[in-house]
């Protein structure tokens, strides 16, 4: 993506582009890293698309959305204006970046929310964190806070809506449902067979306070930590909740049920852990 004369050779002859690529931040990259992939791969796909005078569907996320702190749906309107994580900055970076060229391409932009589903061969971070969920799911312990999933099969339907009928200009948030994490932990624990959704809230101070230690023994040894606790102090009870309201009146998008999705998901591990 950083280099120029590949992507320009890519999208030669193209008359529509989908420009998706972006490091996932696992504690490995160095923030520069993510940040060049993510301005100058879109400089230069930016480029592409003049040069071809190829339509562009970029793919933003929901964390240039951001999140509240109640349970209330943010719209296309939001804009995240303090990204607490080196991938929150870079994606809310780059899409403004995006707009800073507005006219100059014909572009839209997609904003997935957490996105899961089957044939990860990764798997993706979102895939990670509720194989991880199933995976504990005997676990009696809950925080609280929300969050929005979505079918990674609906995302890619909704980039090709983008692409057909999104106008030019515009953002258009792909969703899925609005649940608090207690609630998708209790969907994952059906899924393994045990009925009751998770009863004991974890204390916000109790989470700071392991975080921290975990915090400082990545440092300790020499690595940078994969969340810290003041990152996590900004997340903890925030609502990632969204409306994919536009999408639907002007694009015709539409999501399946997030149960179909986890057992879409899970089916594999399901027959590896059973009930067990």
């Amino acid at each position: 993506m950083r280099d120029e004369g590949a992507v320009r050779e890519a999208a030669r002859g193209a008359s529509a582009i989908f420009h998706l690529a972006m490091q996932h931040w696992s504690g490995r990259e160095s923030e520069a890293e993510l940040e060049a992939i993510a301005h100058q791969g879109l400089r230069n796909v930016l480029a592409a698309a003049r040069a071809e005078g190829a339509r562009l569907v970029h793919t933003s996320s929901t964390a240039a959305v951001g999140e509240s702190e109640a349970p209330a749906e943010l719209d296309e309107e939001t804009w995240n204006r303090a990204p607490v994580t080196p991938y929150t900055r870079a994606k809310t970076s780059s899409e403004r970046l995006l707009w800073d060229s507005r006219g100059e391409v014909d572009a839209v932009a997609v904003l997935p929310s957490m996105t899961i589903g089957p044939d990860d061969p990764g798997p993706t971070a979102s895939n990670a964190r509720v194989l991880a969920m199933y995976r504990r799911a005997r676990l009696p312990f809950w925080f609280p806070g929300g969050l929005n999933v979505v079918d990674v099969r609906d995302v890619a339907r909704g980039h090709l809506l983008a692409f057909e009928r999104g106008r030019a200009g515009e953002r258009y948030l792909l969703g899925g449902e609005n649940l608090e994490y207690r609630a998708l932990l209790a969907r994952v624990r059906a899924l393994r067979g045990i009925p009751r959704p998770p009863p004991i809230r974890i204390p916000s101070r109790g989470l700071l306070v392991a975080v921290a230690a975990y915090e400082a023994s990545a440092r300790a040894v020499g690595l940078r930590p994969f969340v810290t606790a003041a990152q996590l102090a900004k997340r903890l009870g925030a609502y990632a909740y969204y409306s994919s309201e536009k999408a639907r009146r002007e694009l015709g998008y539409t999501h399946r049920p997030l149960d179909d999705s986890l057992a879409d998901l899970l089916v594999v591990e399901h027959a590896t852990l059973g009930t067990r």
